[in-house]
């Protein structure tokens, strides 16, 4: 081989090591800057809007901290009760005696935080003529749906990094509170909240369920969210449960499992392997080469 054609050969590796370093450290910026609130931090229940509610409810929050003080129709409300979940603190404030058929308005102080670090903002609720409340049914699973992306060469589908996650959309009733757990026991007939948090480090996401009846929830690893490793653990047992304004439990759904096809997720850099390879390729051809003309 010529000295030129030796010559550009080494220019073009060194010029793909240097792409490589360059996007190596976009990818690691991108990295930094990811910064989430986990999802649903802040008020949970009553969902805004809620109507028909019981006349004596608590209100529900999600979060080490971000609310220190709930006002409802101008009177302060006083933490009662906490369940340490894997996600954080879910607190109970109350029970209320409020009166029947009647809005009645949820503030809060200001600098409050609420859902993806936003302020909170305050929100009508209306009772209905009762004190009392069926227990919530056990919530449904619709649909399940598998995503998978990977870093490509020039960052890929998420400053947070790679995903691998299921999709799950839930049936429930409106205006309770889902609780997703993930690798629990093989056995759990809780009935109270007390028992649900008995096993809380299983508890992966909790959502406030709309007045259409359904919420998404995600079971892997999703931008912003991670409630289970598929790289580490193919099968992902899980089971679905609910709780309503009086602190009332569905009961658990059947235990089922999520399952992945088996291919591992690729790390960051996976997709330059490729790259690496054919400049070490390269550079190790030019030098052998010259070695050879020298000896």
């Amino acid at each position: 081989m010529s000295a030129p054609t030796r010559s550009r050969l080494g220019s073009v590796a060194l010029a793909i090591l240097i792409a490589l370093a360059l996007v190596h450290g976009a990818l690691s910026a991108r990295a930094r800057a990811c910064e989430c609130s986990p999802p649903n931090q802040g008020f949970l229940l009553p969902i805004d809007g809620a109507t028909s509610l019981p006349t004596a409810l608590s209100l529900w929050t999600l979060g080490e901290a971000g609310i220190d003080r709930l006002f409802v129709d101008g009177f302060e409300v006083r933490a009662s009760a906490a369940f340490q979940f894997e996600i954080g603190l879910l607190r109970q404030w109350g029970p209320l005696a409020l009166s029947a058929e009647s809005d009645h308005q949820v503030t809060f102080e200001e600098g409050a935080i609420c859902d993806f670090g936003g302020p909170c903002e305050a929100r009508t609720i209306r009772t209905g003529a009762s004190a009392i409340e069926a227990r919530p049914a056990v919530p449904t699973l619709v649909s399940e749906r598998w995503s998978e992306h990977r870093d490509s060469l020039f960052g890929g589908s998420s400053s947070c990094g790679e995903t691998a996650f299921f999709t799950m959309e839930v049936a429930a009733d409106p205006g309770t509170l889902v609780l997703l757990q993930v690798d629990g026991p093989k056995v759990d007939d809780a009935t109270t909240l007390a028992e649900v948090a008995a096993n809380g480090g299983a508890i992966r996401a909790v959502r406030a369920v709309p007045a259409s009846g359904r919420v998404s929830l995600v079971l892997g690893r999703a931008a912003c969210e991670s409630t289970w490793d598929f790289d580490a653990h193919d099968k992902a047992p899980f089971r679905l449960g609910a709780i309503d304004v009086l602190g009332q439990f569905s009961g658990w759904s059947p235990r089922e499992v999520a399952e992945t096809s088996g291919c591992g997720v690729a790390g960051p850099m996976a997709g330059l392997g490729w790259l690496a390879s054919l400049a070490l390729v390269v550079a190790r051809s030019g030098a052998f080469r010259r070695r050879r003309r020298v000896s």
